[in-house]
């Protein structure tokens, strides 16, 4: 998502969106699986780094970082898991960054509890499923579904939850 990656102005997030509309699904499609299957945009493996933007976003209270610290955790189970790495396109986002990237005021990235991702080594719908298996069904916590639409899966250790983008 290119326009929350390289926090795009709401102008030019309005103009992203309207593009993206102009585009037939196929193509979109198309396009995203050979984005994600070039480097990532954060090559490092290490996950508090994604979580906190290459270290930019440092948690704002001890919570947060807590918060964060737990997220890194579970990430790395995750990653275990499936046996693919994951390439996180957000983590945290203090509230002025969430507000400014077009997120859910109180979103659970605000507080260390969110992250979006793919994988460029599983097939999109694939992963989506595996992460319902493991995350949602196994009450962890909410799931995102957006990689049809979106690119990315997101999972949060809020209340268990699911939900489309």
């Amino acid at each position: 998502n290119v326009a929350l990656y390289y926090e795009a102005q709401p102008h030019q997030v309005d103009s992203l969106n309207w593009l993206q509309e102009q585009i037939p699904a196929p193509i979109l499609e198309d396009f995203a699986k050979l984005w994600r299957s070039g480097p990532p945009p954060i090559e490092s493996s290490n996950y508090y780094t994604q979580m906190t933007h290459g270290g930019t976003r440092q948690p704002q209270t001890d919570e947060h970082k807590a918060n964060i610290g737990r997220m890194v955790t579970e990430l790395e189970a995750l990653e275990k898991h499936l046996g693919v790495p994951l390439v996180l396109t957000s983590g945290y986002r203090p509230e002025p960054i969430n507000a400014h990237v077009g997120g859910v005021p109180g979103s659970q990235h605000t507080l260390g509890k969110a992250a979006d991702f793919y994988s460029p080594q599983m097939d999109d719908f694939e992963l989506e499923r595996k992460i319902i298996e493991y995350w949602y069904d196994g009450g962890k916590g909410g799931v995102g579904r957006g990689m049809s639409y979106r690119g990315f899966v997101h999972v949060d250790t809020g209340s268990v939850r699911i939900w489309d983008y």
